[in-house]
């Protein structure tokens, strides 16, 4: 997916959807990645901003390319940014990482949820267990007759 200004107008496309039929190992998403920009013939549009300034209040700046790439926070990413930096020269790395939001918001989500879940059957069988035993210890006290 590409985010764009067209005569200042803000565009969206999508470029490609890849089916990664090998294993999504990092250096297997960066060669999959690259093969959708050379397939554009965009893999040279994959760089930053620089900016500098010649005299006061003068500023010249190189316009970026690629202002970000969005992923989850698996470490395959980590390791398809690393690839990235190595073919293609000018791609800056993880400085161009953005770890995609709504993911985070469904990890926070899930972990919280967890607690709410229906114990496992193993589980049910314990707490059953602890049950009985409690019971029959509730059985054997002494209940002010003054005997156990």
């Amino acid at each position: 997916m590409v985010h764009l200004k067209d005569h200042s107008k803000p565009m969206s496309m999508l470029l490609n959807i890849v089916e990664v039929a090998e294993s999504h190992m990092g250096v297997v998403l960066g060669k999959t990645f690259v093969e959708v920009l050379k397939a554009f013939d965009i893999e040279k549009k994959v760089r930053y901003l620089v900016v500098f300034e010649c005299e006061p209040n003068v500023a010249y700046s190189l316009e970026w390319q690629v202002l970000s790439i969005t992923a989850n926070n698996a470490s395959n990413n980590d390791t398809m940014f690393a690839h990235l930096e190595t073919v293609l020269p000018d791609f800056p790395g993880a400085i161009n990482q953005t770890q995609c939001f709504a993911h985070t918001v469904n990890l926070c989500a899930k972990s919280i949820l967890k607690h709410f879940d229906l114990p496992k059957k193993d589980d049910a069988e314990a707490l059953d267990c602890a049950a009985n035993a409690l019971a029959d210890l509730a059985d054997n006290i002494d209940h002010g007759t003054g005997r156990e």
